[in-house]
């Protein structure tokens, strides 16, 4: 579906905003659905269409994943550190996502220069990494793709020093790396 986006949107801006249209009303369904939209925009760089939209979503419902994690990603990839530290820093992500939180807060708080809350994030993300492989797994390589290299290193050495399956998956990781 993005790529018939992608193509749509460059061969007719017309059309591509009739489709958006319907799509958007069909995708008001459920959360799920909404989330599901968004991540297409923001895989053809429409993060700015998909913000607009959002706002027209039922905020109880954007406070939570999967559409909290949407969001933060669309202003990650407009580049609004502002939102974004603001947003990531609220709502209810779980305690299951909330070490993605942080680094969609960690990220914006490097991008905005406010190294004292960045510091203060890295630390608590790198302790809970040291605690939970698979979190610590996923989380450097999402950082990894924003350019925090350092900091995924870091993250995959936790996971590769724990005890478990996802050792040695963490160990191949940085051996790619």
């Amino acid at each position: 579906m993005p790529n018939c986006l992608s193509a749509l949107a460059k061969s007719d801006e017309a059309g591509f905003d009739r489709v958006l249209a319907q799509l958007e009303q069909a995708h008001l369904a459920s959360p799920e659905v909404a989330a599901q939209l968004i991540g297409w925009l923001n895989q053809i760089g429409r993060s700015k269409e998909a913000l607009e939209w959002m706002k027209t979503l039922s905020e109880p419902a954007m406070q939570n994943p999967p559409l909290s994690v949407a969001k933060a990603e669309s202003l990650r990839l407009s580049g609004d550190w502002a939102a974004l530290q603001t947003w990531s820093s609220q709502g209810d992500w779980g305690e299951k996502l909330d070490f993605l939180r942080w680094a969609y807060e960690l990220h914006a708080a490097r991008s905005l220069g406010d190294e004292k809350q960045a510091g203060a994030l890295w630390l608590k993300l790198y302790a809970h990494a040291q605690t939970d492989s698979m979190h610590a797994l996923f989380a450097g390589s999402t950082i990894y793709s924003w350019g925090l290299v350092k900091e995924a290193e870091a993250l995959w050495w936790c996971a590769a020093d724990q005890n478990n399956n996802l050792a040695v998956e963490a160990l191949g990781t940085l051996a790619r790396f």
